[in-house]
């Protein structure tokens, strides 16, 4: 994810597979930092969500909905 400069790197959320089984849906957390955070809610600010994994890349505009959604995560 990239925003106001900055760019953090999804972490892996354990727990949800192990040898046996491999979940169908992997769970990711990204830590923003402060200045990140605030272009969450300036929606003049572009903010990127990018996938870069065994040469597929793409990159997509976050919309101004989700980025409300993710404030809302960040403050509780």
């Amino acid at each position: 994810m990239s925003a106001a400069g900055e760019t953090v790197y999804a972490q892996f959320e354990g727990g949800h597979s192990h040898e046996t089984k491999i979940s169908a849906v992997h769970f990711v957390r990204f830590h923003p930092g402060r200045e990140m955070t605030r272009a969450f809610a300036d929606l003049h600010q572009p903010v990127r969500l990018m996938v870069d994994h065994n040469g597929y890349r793409e990159t997509v505009a976050v919309p101004g909905s989700l980025r409300e959604e993710w404030l809302a995560d960040l403050a509780s």
